[in-house]
């Protein structure tokens, strides 16, 4: 387990696509400090070195776990890699039910077969899933349930 300043992440890291949004994934990554991170036997992302938790636990989509510990957008659409940023550094920081409620974006709590789990929405058909536990995120999921 490694935390790393954004100056020394290679360009590769940060994604391909528009310049203005490599740009702004740079701008962002320069501000905030990156952790790197292994996948621990019980599947738990945490930076023992800064004494910082890490509100996801566990991410069942392989795509989405690339992105987010490595920032490796191959598995994912690329018009949708932003968003996807953007609501995985969301999730990162809710602690509460009322948190979720706040985040917008078109979260709601599912029913039915996915009942437990919230949504939110990342394009007309896709939408990440996840589940709130004693202030934690576990099982994300990247689905298409339409």
């Amino acid at each position: 387990m490694s935390i790393r300043e954004a100056g020394d992440i290679p360009a590769a890291t940060i994604g391909k696509g528009h310049p203005r949004t490599q740009k702004k994934r740079m701008a962002y990554l320069q501000k905030n400090i990156i952790f790197t991170s292994d996948k621990c036997i019980n599947t738990q992302y945490t930076c023992h070195n800064s004494g910082l938790q890490i509100m996801i636990k566990t991410i069942d989509h392989k795509g989405l776990q690339l992105f987010f510990e490595n920032g490796n957008g191959a598995r994912l659409p690329p018009g949708y890699l932003t968003r996807i940023a953007m609501i995985l550094d969301m999730l990162d920081t809710v602690t509460a039910e009322d948190d979720i409620k706040e985040l917008g974006m078109g979260v709601h709590r599912l029913t039915g077969d996915r009942a437990g789990f919230w949504s939110v929405k990342v394009s007309p058909n896709y939408r990440i899933i996840f589940r709130l536990y004693k202030g934690d995120i576990f099982d994300i999921d990247y689905v298409d349930y339409h």
